[in-house]
């Protein structure tokens, strides 16, 4: 796991979440997300739409709850990111195969749209 910031607010990201410190890779200077082209920015487009019309009124306002709820305690001194701007970029999901092919990609459009599990499980199991 790549996460934009410090290695101080990677191990307090790995003391919060259910992942090994050892498996996150701190960047603070965004190297990654300019490499691989990753968005930036809140919206870029169709996608996000879409998924609010999935998840219509009710589902908008049970996600936003959701997230109210885990960021209950978050300490944004500790893990904001070392460059304001950095608050707006996007991540994306990438599965490999040994070090040099690439499976699957996929660059999040926007805040809660993420790859498709169903199409990450068939880019794991071909």
């Amino acid at each position: 796991m790549v996460a934009l910031g410090t290695a101080e607010s990677a191990a307090t990201f790995a003391q919060k979440a259910p992942v090994p410190e050892k498996f996150i890779f701190a960047d603070p200077v965004n190297a990654t997300t300019d490499a691989l082209q990753l968005y930036k920015g809140f919206d870029q487009g169709e996608q996000t739409i879409n998924m609010y019309k999935k998840l219509g009124f009710r589902g908008s306002i049970k996600k936003l709850q959701s997230l109210r709820e885990a960021a209950k305690g978050y300490d944004t001194s500790v893990s904001s990111p070392p460059v304001l701007e950095q608050v707006t970029y996007q991540g994306g999901l990438y599965v490999f195969k040994g070090y040099n092919e690439v499976l699957y990609e996929y660059k999040d459009p926007s805040p809660g749209v993420h790859a498709p599990l169903e199409e990450v499980l068939a880019a794991c199991c071909a």
